[in-house]
């Protein structure tokens, strides 16, 4: 997800939750359909999270998809779980 933080590089780096098209078992991963410039199936896992310098964002590019308001929800709570 890209916001006016990153797009106005804020801040010099920015918390990430990896996604990955591996369908791994964990309860901390959350299913995204394939939609919008997410080209496949993915999964974000929430034990992968990291900083990432914004410098490494194709802000020409843009996101690849937004989440729904209850995939965020569900990603929240997962994420609040392993924190």
């Amino acid at each position: 997800m890209l916001n006016r933080a990153v797009s106005e590089r804020l801040y010099p780096s920015v918390m990430v939750v990896p996604l990955t098209t591996d369908n791994m078992e964990t309860e901390y991963k959350l299913k995204l359909s394939a939609r919008d410039k997410l080209g496949k199936e993915s999964h974000a896992i929430m034990t992968w999270i990291c900083s990432v310098d914004v410098s490494r964002f194709d802000l020409q590019t843009g996101a690849l998809t937004k989440l729904e308001t209850e995939e965020f929800a569900a990603l929240k709570a997962r994420l609040c779980a392993v924190i």
